[in-house]
């Protein structure tokens, strides 16, 4: 239409032009003018049928190609997936005996573990009755070996405080044995065990005593001369649940069984006292796991606290633990005021048990770490700061403390 507009309207500019001119030479030049628009439009009439003709040939084509495409796209899939499968297959040929293998392996394996558990099992069980047996054994040993009912040296201590060390020292003394079987302290209301893991069975010519309710083991030495007329017993205020009450009960019912009970405070400076329970929790996370280091400083502070009750309630012997001088000047006290040594023969007596018992030859479990190190720096704080908020704690541990002393 744009074509056939164009032509209409150059052809009438012509003729107008014809019409107007009045001139050979102007009518001449007008049907030049038709001419050239004749040509012109003849141009214009033929670049348009060839692009029409050109954009039908491009859209068959891009339809044609748009055609091969998708047939080679579908080509390629179907090769891909033919490959994939073949590999499959190839892969699963290969891997079938392999996993026959596995499967095999996995049976025997099993087999094995179940066997290995059968005799781990068959082991624990022989270890039971081997450490049952090897009790029942201790305990009638006990049995035989425990003596009338004697006077009691009680040591009530707070834990971490040299009282295993003079327990063991003084039970070395002529006069001086620990009971067999645990009526004693059984009647003194206490629970756990009598004497630490850490040197329990480690010396098989030691004495077999019954160290918990109905289970025996042996401590290490037993004294070879004298006519015991005391027996020893060591506790600490959580085996009586801190009850000072309980104690006191166990005390008055021996008296009035006519037994004489003589009681000795175990007390240490309250910061030493739970820097040394928490060096000892790091040697041996298995010792008092239940306490969170965290929580030391209550623990000993309720423990002092149960120890003024004591002290406040009957008459005790205190060692103010610093060290062996401290111990060395209890067992000398013990030696002549209670068991009647003379000062010269209980020297001689303190310095052959402190030899026998010095803490490089203790025999222990090993990997025990219940004899540590000495540190010399103690922060109130705690290691690592972990005391930063137990500061009441701390206060009534030291004002137990001071009330002990009378510091």
């Amino acid at each position: 239409m744009a074509l056939t507009a164009t032509l209409a309207v150059v052809l009438t500019a012509a003729a107008v032009t014809a019409v107007v001119v009045d001139s050979d030479s102007g009518r001449v030049g007008a049907w030049v003018v038709v001419g050239l628009a004749c040509v012109l439009a003849a141009g214009l009439a033929a670049a348009a049928i060839f692009r029409e003709a050109f954009r039908r040939l491009d859209a068959k084509g891009m339809e044609r190609l748009m055609s091969a495409t998708d047939k080679l796209d579908r080509t390629i899939t179907s090769l891909v997936q033919q490959a994939v499968t073949d590999q499959d297959e190839r892969s699963d040929r290969l891997m079938r005996p392999l996993r026959r293998d596995i499967e095999g392996l996995a049976a025997r394996t099993s087999d094995v573990e179940r066997r290995v558990g059968d005799v781990e099992r068959r082991a624990g069980d022989l270890r039971r009755d081997l450490k049952q047996e090897r009790s029942e054994r201790m305990l009638a040993d006990v049995a035989m070996s425990s003596g009338a009912e004697r006077d009691v040296v009680v040591l009530v201590t707070a834990q971490r405080t040299g009282s295993t060390v003079l327990f063991d020292r003084l039970r070395l003394h002529p006069s001086v044995e620990v009971e067999g079987v645990a009526d004693t302290w059984r009647a003194l209301g206490q629970s756990g065990r009598r004497y630490p893991l850490a040197f329990s069975d480690v010396d098989s010519s030691g004495q077999a005593i019954e160290v918990e309710n109905g289970s025996g083991a042996m401590i290490p030495g037993r004294p070879l001369l004298g006519s015991p007329l005391w027996f020893v017993e060591k506790t600490h205020p959580e085996f009586f649940d801190f009850d000072v009450a309980r104690l006191l009960d166990g005390v008055h019912n021996l008296e009035a069984a006519g037994r004489r009970v003589e009681v000795v405070l175990g007390i240490r400076d309250p910061v030493e006292t739970m820097w040394s329970m928490a060096a000892y929790q790091q040697r041996d996370p298995g010792w008092y796991a239940w306490l969170d280091p965290a929580g030391i400083p209550d623990f000993v502070a309720r423990s002092f606290e149960t120890l003024v009750g004591v002290a406040t309630s009957l008459s005790c012997r205190i060692m103010d633990y610093s060290g062996p001088p401290s111990q060395r000047a209890m067992l000398h006290e013990l030696a002549v005021g209670l068991f009647g040594d003379s000062a010269e023969a209980a020297d001689s007596w303190i310095d052959a048990v402190e030899a026998e018992t010095v803490a490089g030859n203790r025999a222990r479990r090993e990997g025990s770490g219940f004899i540590g190190a000495p540190t010399t720096t103690r922060d109130p704080l705690g290691p690592d700061g972990i005391w930063s908020s137990a500061g009441v704690a701390i206060e009534r541990a030291a004002a137990a403390y001071a009330a002990i002393t009378g510091g």
